[in-house]
């Protein structure tokens, strides 16, 4: 599928639905290039980084079933994130909105927000 990133600052940027990788909700995927590339997961509050994982952008990009553009703000800006992710995955979701599933650690090593 195509993904719709947008450019923020240097890196593009897209919130995506990775099934495989986090389950039934919405991150925010960010890559400046197929090495360098961060997976947040505002909900869980985790964040999975390149150096942090065998995972290649292109294997995190052939799990995406679904990507929209993302509003522009500062990755900062934790609860705003949280509270907007939380409500684009209850409305792509629906009930098989899985806000609880923990985060897998066989990719990577995923750290605090």
């Amino acid at each position: 599928m195509t993904i719709r990133y947008d450019a923020h600052g240097t890196a593009r940027v897209a919130v995506v639905a990775c099934p495989k990788l986090v389950g039934n909700r919405l991150v925010l995927l960010s890559t400046k290039g197929e090495y360098s590339w961060a997976i947040r997961d505002y909900v869980k509050g985790l964040m999975l980084r390149s150096g942090d994982s065998e995972l290649t952008l292109s294997k995190i990009e052939a799990d995406v079933s679904y990507s929209e553009r993302p509003t522009y703000r500062s990755v900062n800006r934790k609860g705003e994130w949280k509270r907007e992710l939380e409500q684009l995955s209850t409305q792509h979701f629906g009930k098989k909105y899985e806000p609880n599933r923990s985060a897998p650690t066989n990719i990577g090593v995923w750290k605090p927000l």
